[in-house]
């Protein structure tokens, strides 16, 4: 069912949108212009349905968008989670952008027919804080939405975790892909959270671009859950010369019975070298481009050839540099290998507190626990009873960051930075393009020829290099490609 939107009006008071208990039967796209004045709402807005039943309870649902033509199309599968109870059913559109309200539409209302009512083969729980629904697929479980600077948390994923969770639930987050000309996909995005007991763990997020829309997974695991109560959230949006904060909300991790906090050893990334990271990527990038035009405006004036080729050769040695860059902050890597080891050393003495702490227990049950570092093992744990003469370690706790390789693009690919191996070995790989080719220059004409400067000129047919007597010649070739190769030592 399609249904236009004309001035803020949508065209189907009293429609009905299926029978009591219909369950993705009914598809509704509502239809309006794709601009706002002189604001693409395509690029910048998530679109929500804001929903008033009429016993009072409220809810919002994300709806799914598309440009068609000239048109934007806002589309909603009508869920069970709004056709429990018969009667009718308010709805009003509201397009959000991260910092504000963008436009709304006056409220209209549908009807949810009246069915015999039989056992749901869907199982759903309703929340007294809304009508979202948790269902039993978790494909269909809302997102968390983030829009005018709030992270919009479903009631259904307000208790989210139990404590000690570890991998068993992974939520949604949607986030509209452009802000104040900027395209968020290409900054870093993070998930700073905080736990009950002040434990800050940083989640780094992978953004999947969705038509206009950014989409990442967070799955949860300790620390994050290692404490029941309150879980703070907030998003964070990171590049060179721009950071974007959410406002902070919460979530809530359930207690566990006689559950004890699970402490993972790895400590987090710091958001330092995170940010030093994503700046670097900018940097190629913006060298690559400094590269381009320089060669463009070589190609224009064969009068200023001459300069052309020296902006080119600045550009050039400026994105060498951000290769330079790159290889150092694979020493930068290596180096957080230390800050890593201190952080560890911190965990051994909260881990030997703890020990002063259970030594009553130790005692009682007659068992010996020793810590034990060194630069090959790592830390590892001793366990040992009266009647043993050596004790049982563990196997070695060790967190390592790695430099991995470094490799040259295409100069129209996106540099790269990725993370391979596991959390406690991994390893970063840069992938950074080079510059663009230059466009052939014109004929020249060869003139007089000091030391430290050559010229091409085209004699017969055959491009001729000159260079002055007594001097070597510069270090040019032809590669099998045809390219002319200046090699820079």
């Amino acid at each position: 069912m399609r249904i236009p939107i004309m001035d803020r009006i949508i065209e189907s008071y009293g429609a009905s949108i299926g029978v009591q208990g219909d369950n993705r039967v009914e598809t509704i796209e509502f239809v309006r212009p794709r601009m706002h004045g002189e604001i693409d709402l395509s690029l910048e807005s998530i679109a929500y349905l804001n929903i008033a039943a009429s016993d009072g309870s409220t809810g919002q649902i994300v709806l799914d968008q598309y440009v068609e033509g000239d048109n934007l199309i806002l589309k909603w599968v009508v869920g069970n989670q709004v056709t429990a109870e018969p009667g009718p059913l308010y709805v009003q559109i509201r397009l959000s952008g991260l910092e504000n309200v963008i436009w709304n539409s006056e409220k209209t209302m549908f009807q949810v027919t009246e069915s015999i009512p039989v056992e749901s083969p869907q199982p759903v729980v309703f929340y007294s804080a809304g009508r979202s629904a948790r269902l039993a697929d978790p494909e269909t479980e809302p997102p968390i939405t983030v829009t005018e600077r709030t992270m919009f948390i479903p009631p259904a994923l307000q208790n989210i975790a139990v404590q000690n969770d570890q991998n068993s639930e992974t939520v949604t987050i949607l986030l509209p892909r452009y802000f104040d000309g900027h395209d968020l996909s290409h900054y870093a995005v993070y998930l700073r959270t905080k736990n009950s007991n002040e434990g800050y763990d940083p989640v780094f997020l992978t953004p999947e671009v969705q038509g206009n829309q950014l989409s990442m997974r967070w799955t949860l695991k300790p620390p994050q859950t290692s404490y029941p109560g309150k879980l703070s959230i907030q998003l964070w949006v990171t590049g060179q010369d721009f950071d974007w904060h959410s406002a902070e909300n919460s979530v809530n991790i359930l207690s566990e019975i006689n559950g004890e906090p699970t402490i993972p050893i790895t400590p987090p990334m710091i958001d330092e070298l995170l940010r030093q990271l994503a700046e670097l990527v900018q940097q190629a990038k913006t060298s690559e481009t400094n590269a381009a035009e320089s060669a463009q405006a070589a190609k224009d004036s064969k009068d200023s050839a001459e300069l052309s080729a020296q902006d080119a050769q600045s550009s050039a040695d400026q994105a060498a540099e951000a290769t330079e860059q790159a290889q150092r902050i694979k020493g930068e890597i290596d180096r957080i290998q230390d800050d890593f080891r201190q952080e560890s050393d911190q965990k051994l003495s909260e881990m030997e507190s703890l020990r002063d702490e259970t030594q009553a227990i130790k005692d009682s049950t007659a068992v010996n626990v020793s810590i034990d570092s060194s630069e090959d093992t790592g830390y590892r744990v001793g366990f040992k009873r009266a009647d043993q003469s050596e004790p049982v370690w563990t196997p070695p706790l060790q967190a390592k960051v790695n430099a991995g390789t470094i490799t040259m693009l295409e100069p129209d690919d996106l540099p790269t930075i990725t993370q391979r191996g596991p959390a406690s070995n991994r390893t970063f790989d840069f992938a950074i393009p080079r510059g663009q080719k230059g466009e052939p220059g014109r004929d020249g004409v060869s003139v007089s020829i000091e030391n430290g400067m050559y010229a091409f000129e085209i004699r017969d047919g055959y491009l001729m290099l000159l260079y002055p007597n007594n001097t070597d010649p510069p270090p040019l070739k032809i590669n099998t490609s045809g390219e002319l190769i200046y090699t820079i030592s």
